[in-house]
């Protein structure tokens, strides 16, 4: 699915999280699939922070 085209249509921040449940009842760790314009500002107010693509671990942020 093409979740940066849907997720632009947003107005105001918005952000689309995954993560996948394991074999055992525990959750995997946090994905990040997609982000609109005016949240991804908020990605980069930390200087070293890594470019965003879809499925990037929300902890690296």
């Amino acid at each position: 699915m093409d979740y940066q085209s849907w997720i632009e249509g947003i107005n105001g921040w918005a952000s689309l999280y995954a993560f996948d449940i394991l074999p055992d009842g525990s959750y995997s760790e946090i994905r990040l699939m997609a982000v609109n314009k005016m949240n991804e500002l908020m990605l980069h107010m930390t200087p070293d922070a890594p470019e965003f693509y879809p499925g990037i671990p929300y902890r690296n942020y």
